[in-house]
């Protein structure tokens, strides 16, 4: 039996979502200390992108990630669907996660 993952029309959906299921993923703090930055699109349903950049010495990159909610089971996780920090630009990062779809 597959388990059925719960898609999701807007980042606002998945924030709200991960607040629910006790995650600090999209804390403020943590935001702060990684200095990350979320796009608003969702691909498939459960792809976003994210950005981080440590410090001014170091270039911004982006990561595409991947929401896996269980609402059945109650499991959330949030995931790298690519490499992390894999892209050195947003539109290499949206052309991976476009293919994703």
């Amino acid at each position: 039996m597959s388990k059925q993952l719960t898609e999701f029309d807007s980042i606002q959906e998945i924030r709200a979502t991960a607040k629910e299921a006790g995650s600090h993923w999209f804390d403020a703090s943590n935001m702060r200390f990684f200095e990350s930055q979320i796009e608003r699109e969702v691909y498939d349903g459960r792809y976003f992108i994210s950005s981080e950049k440590y410090g001014w010495k170091y270039p911004r990159l982006w990561t595409v990630r991947e929401v896996k909610y269980d609402e059945q089971a109650g499991t959330f996780d949030i995931v790298s669907a690519s490499k992390f920090q894999q892209f050195k630009t947003l539109d290499d990062a949206i052309e991976f996660a476009e293919g994703e779809e």
